[in-house]
């Protein structure tokens, strides 16, 4: 039977004291319609906003009706603590705790005599210091899941069920100590350095001969001098396309259209200067160049070169 009643603690916020009203008698109604489930969240909600005993004595119902037995038995605790006396409600939680404390199961946590400093111990997901667990321990029935965890050993989970009525032992375990690791190995040690390479270009082979110098300077200048020629006999070309086109394509007889439009006097000048410069200029390189090849094959041998085996040359 859920009841409808006083008994409360102060809410910080007024407005959450109207929240949770409206949260307790939605419960209520899912109470009413055997929706425990919905109701048993509902009055929790209700009962984080603003701490009634009528909301805790409700809720111990709520949750006796679903087999909690442990849950119950905390919530009718504290409502039993809440209300004051001369309540009737106060009857009533005083005898479900009685009753509670021999239906609800009772388990007992057995820890190692040696504990490692960081140790961490959850029940169910819940994590527990290991003060808590001096006292037994009031859980509903079902499975339970008892998982520990220490640095250096490896996790361990122990499963136990309890049924209403119970009242056990379960054995705290370690898991597994791990191997230490290895020490890192020690660097290792590289070689020095390699010295950086340098490329050095080989020399020229020693051929043992003794070119003159006058046979590189003659021979320099005769290539000079055939390059200047270019530029006079590309002139001349252009001097010649000009008259062709002015003249009617003849240069002996100039017959230019309209008459008396074009003198080819100056162009025949420049035409016959680049030409005999040119001419010059080509017959002097050549003959400097054809010296100079002369001067290098008419070069003595250098009696003071060896060629060894590998046909390098040597001087001493």
């Amino acid at each position: 039977m859920i009841t409808v009643a006083s008994g409360s603690a102060q809410a910080d916020d007024p407005s959450d004291e109207e929240r949770a009203r409206a949260l307790f008698f939605e419960a209520h109604e899912a109470a009413d319609a055997g929706d425990l489930e919905h109701a048993c969240k509902t009055f929790a909600a209700s009962l984080a906003l603003f701490r009634r005993g009528s909301t805790l004595l409700n809720l111990g119902r709520c949750h006796r009706g679903l087999g909690q037995l442990a849950s119950a038995l905390a919530h009718f605790e504290e409502a039993a603590a809440l209300l004051e006396q001369g309540d009737p409600r106060l009857e009533e939680a005083q005898a479900q705790v009685e009753e509670l404390q021999r239906l609800a199961p009772r388990v007992t946590i057995r820890l190692p005599d040696e504990l490692p400093s960081t140790l961490r111990i959850s029940l169910d997901d819940r994590f527990v210091a290991t003060h808590e667990l001096a006292v037994p321990l009031r859980l509903d029935a079902g499975e339970h899941r008892l998982t520990t965890e220490a640095d250096g050993y490896d996790p361990r989970v122990t499963s136990f069920t309890v049924k209403d009525g119970d009242d056990r032992v379960v054995v705290l375990e370690l898991g597994e100590r791990q191997l230490p690791l290895p020490p890192p190995a020690p660097p290792a040690l590289l070689p020095p350095p390699l010295p950086p390479v340098v490329i050095v270009p080989a020399p020229p082979p020693d051929t043992g001969l003794q070119v003159p110098t006058w046979s590189w300077v003659t021979g320099a200048l005769g290539i000079a001098a055939v390059a200047g020629s270019i530029p006079l006999y590309v002139d001349y070309r252009h001097v010649v396309d000009r008259q062709l086109e002015l003249c009617g394509g003849s240069l002996e007889a100039c017959d230019p259209t309209p008459p008396g439009s074009y003198d080819p006097g100056p162009d025949n000048q420049r035409r016959d200067r680049d030409l005999g410069f040119g001419t010059g200029l080509v017959v002097l390189g050549g003959g400097a160049i054809a010296a100079a090849i002369i001067g290098v094959v008419l070069a003595p041998e250098d009696d003071d070169v060896v060629v060894d085996a590998r046909g390098l040359s040597v001087r001493f």
